[in-house]
């Protein structure tokens, strides 16, 4: 599967939005906290298609296709 720009930045709001206990209070320290979110994020849908793609029905796909 394929994420688009609005799944990711929905999960990145609802991951912060879930941590909000845990938002430092310095806008620059905040700033970092949400990046270290989107870069979790962005790594958990990369592992998501890569799992995917090792899928046994994703190799019958690809060869029905050939």
């Amino acid at each position: 599967m394929r994420w688009s720009a609005l799944d990711l930045l929905a999960e990145t709001m609802t991951t912060a939005w879930r941590r909000a206990a845990s938002l430092p209070v310095e806008p620059e320290q905040a700033r970092m906290w949400m990046f270290g979110i989107t870069k979790l994020v962005l790594a958990n849908a990369d592992a998501a298609d890569a799992d995917e793609c090792d899928s046994p029905a994703s190799y019958e796909t690809s060869a029905a296709a050939r």
